[in-house]
This record gives structure tokens, sequence and C-alpha cells, in this order.
């Protein structure tokens, strides 16, 4: 049973035509929303969008308060 979630990461385009950016080049790094949800005993992270295992470990934790183990 899920018990909580939380909205760690809010994504965004790289660009967006409808804001008058063209389609020839990315403005910004895109990055997709991703969520942690969390139950009685199991946590799951639904797409990280950080490659890098640090700095996606840092991000939760700013964002949760959780720390990753590893």
């Amino acid at each position: 049973m899920v018990k909580r979630w939380d909205i760690v990461t809010v994504g965004n385009l790289s660009r967006n035509r409808y804001w008058g950016e063209g389609e020839d080049r990315a403005i910004r790094a895109p990055l997709c929303t991703s969520t942690l949800i969390q139950g009685d005993e199991f946590r799951l992270l639904v797409d990280p969008p950080v490659a890098n295992l640090e700095q996606m470990a840092a991000e939760l934790d700013r964002r949760t308060g959780l720390e990753s183990r590893g």
C-alpha cells in the first residue's frame, strides 16, 4: 500500500516552441519529473532524471531528507 509520494524533481523541456524558442538548438538541459513513492516496506524512485548517481542521491536527500543506501 502506498503511504506517501513526493515530487523529487520537476521536469522541463530543452526548448519550447510555444515560448518562441527555436527547434534548432537546446536552450536548457532537459529534465524529467521524478516521483518518490513510499509504502510500508518499499521506496520506488520513478524516472530519476540525473544520470550521475552521486548527484541524484544528493538531490533525493535535499528534496526528501532520505539518504541513498548505495
